[in-house]
């Protein structure tokens, strides 16, 4: 992840997809990801790295962010 800052912790509160966070693991180079399950939704689905990217595109409002795929290549959206 990049273009966030390291030294403290991001949320994205959404009254329609819940809360999203990103909290930088201290010495590392590696976030942990949270998100809530939104109230309507009877089961959760599987972790899978596409869930995840999913909820964060749908959820975060921050346009260019950039994130690594799973081989390292670089991974960028923009809104």
């Amino acid at each position: 992840m990049t273009g966030l800052s390291r030294h403290c912790q991001h949320l994205w509160p959404s009254a329609e997809g819940g809360l999203l966070s990103l909290f930088p693991l201290p010495g590392t180079d590696l976030w942990q990801f949270q998100a809530s399950i939104p109230a309507d939704q009877a089961e959760p689905e599987a972790p899978s790295l596409d869930l995840f990217r999913r909820i964060f595109a749908t959820r975060d409002g921050v346009p260019g962010w950039t994130s690594r795929t799973s081989n390292g290549s670089p991974s960028t959206r923009s809104t």
